[in-house]
């Protein structure tokens, strides 16, 4: 990836598409277990400073967040918020959605995760724009 905040973008659309893939389900994250939640490899401080900028935005919402020592993060019964859900709904130039894109990286084509991330973090923002300008 060329810079940090690229990386941290694409764990953001990844991160929107574990919660879009089980939908309302919660999820327990430990941050030691990145590969296991996400299915790919990925930095455990990059996927921490994620996890809590998705919490803080209002984007996923948890019953406990706690912090060790080390810095690892556990959350209990995360899941996507009012807010989280009417991002990945988010009709946008095109006809497409958040939601469409993640499907289409998914299935390997289409958008690249940090341009997700980079449209998941816009439309929190209020800042909307369209995927393929990314």
């Amino acid at each position: 990836m060329d810079n940090m905040l690229e990386r941290h973008m694409a764990v953001v659309g990844r991160v929107t598409a574990k919660f879009v893939s089980t939908g309302l389900m919660t999820h327990n994250i430990d941050s030691r277990a990145v590969e296991r939640f996400l299915g790919v490899a990925e930095d455990k401080q990059v996927f921490e400073a994620v996890i809590r900028w998705m919490l803080d935005e209002g984007i996923i919402r948890a019953k406990n967040v706690s912090q060790t020592m080390d810095g690892t993060v556990y959350v209990a019964a995360a899941q996507l918020t009012a807010k989280g859900l009417s991002i990945v709904k988010q009709q946008l130039a095109g006809g497409d959605s958040v939601e469409k894109q993640i499907r289409e990286a998914d299935a390997g084509g289409g958008s690249s995760w940090s341009s997700i991330g980079d449209l998941i973090g816009g439309i929190a923002g209020g800042l909307i724009k369209s995927v393929s300008s990314g």
